[in-house]
């Protein structure tokens, strides 16, 4: 274990940090974003800027390291007072998965549509620099293309899930691996009888989407507890329940009667 691994694991030992901040009035958002932070330089750098210039008003959902939780509240706060606000320190179990289906899950159906990204890194992969970058620039690259998501929403009331075409170096990637059982046996723990390709597979690839919180109901409602899903510091890259969720998303958008929309991949990397 090396010093940033042990720092982490001595922080999820202590008490976790919330921090809110509720802003004045009662006018109700249509849209939320879901953020889970682990690194924080790519939060500062990727997307923190693309939540300042936003001008459609949306609250904001973060979890992190504890360590962060105050620098993350006191940045959101100064550019987002407008909005409602939730920072909570979390172990650093089940990457981005966790939280978003277990923390914040409860606040979901108060919104219409909702944007969830993370601070992604792949680091063992030089080709996939670039990879958590393209999606988040997909996702809210600008107002013009979280407009244009919405609109899609708007027009086609049967579209649940809006995701980036996958990444180009991720493609040769497209494998179930060792998740399909896990997949298979979640989606029936969730209630759903889903029929599954094993030579067809396609999903949000990177945990990066928006979603209509109704498509996604079973997940949120499901007894999933915190101790199944496997600690971060195991460094697992496949395998995992947080990876069989990540590969079910469409599945149970599907049971629940709604289609999915892949954003064309057409932003250049040089503007990355």
């Amino acid at each position: 274990m090396n010093f940033s691994s042990l720092y982490s694991f001595f922080d999820d030992m202590i008490p976790k940090k919330t921090l809110i901040h509720q802003p004045s009035g009662n006018s109700p958002r249509e849209m939320a974003i879901v953020v889970h932070i682990y690194y924080i330089d790519v939060f500062y750098r990727d997307i923190l800027p693309k939540i300042s210039q936003l001008e459609y008003r949306c609250d904001i959902f973060i979890s992190t390291r504890n360590r962060y939780v105050e620098k993350v509240f006191s940045a959101l706060h100064q550019l987002k007072s407008d909005s409602l606000i939730i920072v909570k320190g979390v172990e650093n179990t089940g990457f981005d998965m966790y939280p978003f289906t277990s923390i914040f899950a409860t606040y979901y159906s108060d919104y219409k549509y909702i944007c969830k990204i993370h601070t992604k890194k792949s680091e063992y992969d030089k080709n996939l620099e670039k990879w958590g970058e393209y999606l988040i620039q997909h996702m809210l690259g600008n107002n013009d293309i979280v407009y244009g998501i919405l609109d899609i929403f708007i027009r086609n009331p049967g579209i649940g899930i809006i995701f980036p075409d996958t990444y180009p170096d991720v493609i040769p990637m497209l494998k179930w691996g060792s998740n399909y059982n896990q997949t298979l046996a979640l989606l029936k723990r969730v209630g759903l009888n889903a029929s599954i390709d094993k030579q067809d597979l396609i999903f949000p690839a990177g945990s990066m989407f928006w979603f209509r919180p109704d498509s996604l109901l079973p997940l949120f409602v499901s007894s999933i507890m915190k101790k199944e899903y496997v600690s971060n510091f195991l460094h697992p890259r496949d395998g995992t329940l947080a990876h069989a969720i990540e590969r079910s998303i469409l599945y149970i958008a599907q049971q629940r009667g709604y289609d999915f929309y892949v954003l064309p991949g057409h932003i250049d990397e040089k503007n990355l």
